[in-house]
């Protein structure tokens, strides 16, 4: 390809929407191993109850954690999409921070 070709390639919003999916696809694969992570330690936890009390703390801890957690992806995601629009990019800030 010619680099005018590829400069002409590069404004359109193809091109646009394919690097959108890509920042997208690569943050899914970032929560998906924090999903995988706070479940194996939500089973690590579990398998330490010894009485109603500590599973209902550790239940209810975990579902606490989960909820904000979604609520950063949901966040992160948002952005992406919002910045999509207005042409900048995403800070990349790494979830949980």
């Amino acid at each position: 390809m010619k680099s005018e070709n590829v400069e002409q390639l590069v404004k359109t919003p193809f091109w646009n929407s394919f690097q959108v999916g890509q920042e997208i696809n690569s943050k899914m694969i970032e929560f998906a191993g924090a999903n995988v992570s706070a479940a194996l330690n939500f089973v690590v936890k579990l398998s330490s109850v010894r009485s109603p009390v500590d599973f209902t703390d550790v239940v209810a801890s975990h579902a606490r954690d989960n909820f904000k957690l979604l609520t950063e992806e949901i966040d992160q995601i948002s952005t992406i999409i919002r910045n999509s629009s207005t042409g900048e990019k995403s800070a990349g800030r790494p979830l949980g921070s």
